[in-house]
């Protein structure tokens, strides 16, 4: 048995349009959906769980081989589902603490505050978005605004790299 639980980034920078797709722009979001969707498809053979993340981490779905349960449940992710608020790779460390679970990907922009959080040997960080960036917008495609001003994002290279595990 192969276990791999992937972490979701579900902070509302993961709504930015900057991930080309054909020829046309998508969000974060649906790209790492997408980029799960082929990971689990390509590879039947291990069992897959689901964390999301913001402010805190909640299971979606402990490790199955159940591929078609795993996709339901993650077609239905939106970042809607947790509370709004700044992105924090801290609410990982009790998944990370007491998970007897072989591999972890984390699936994120890394556009967050600085933290000295360093992840487990066996997990892999994947970059999501463009270094170029784009404005954060709803989940509905909205533009979001903090204090009058557009908020905008790009995926964040130093910072996914600063955590110690392989980075792509």
């Amino acid at each position: 048995d192969h276990n791999v639980v992937f972490f979701l980034d579900l902070n509302r920078t993961m709504n930015t349009q900057d991930v080309l797709s054909g020829n046309q722009y998508i969000s974060r979001i649906v790209a790492a959906k997408s980029l799960i969707t082929q990971i689990i498809l390509s590879e039947p053979k291990f069992s897959y769980g689901l964390v999301i993340f913001n402010t805190r981490a909640d299971y979606i779905l402990p490790p199955t081989f159940d591929t078609w349960t795993f996709l339901l449940y993650l077609s239905g992710i939106t970042t809607n589902i947790l509370p709004a608020g700044k992105k924090d790779f801290t609410a990982l460390s009790w998944m990370f603490e007491t998970s007897p679970y072989t591999s972890y990907i984390v699936l994120s922009d890394f556009d967050a505050l600085p933290s000295s959080y360093i992840f487990p040997p066996h997990s892999s960080l994947i970059g999501i978005g463009s270094s170029m960036g784009d404005f954060v917008k709803y989940a509905n495609g909205v533009r979001y605004y903090d204090n009058g001003k557009s908020v905008f994002s790009a995926r964040n290279d130093s910072r996914a790299k600063s955590f110690g595990v392989p980075y792509i």
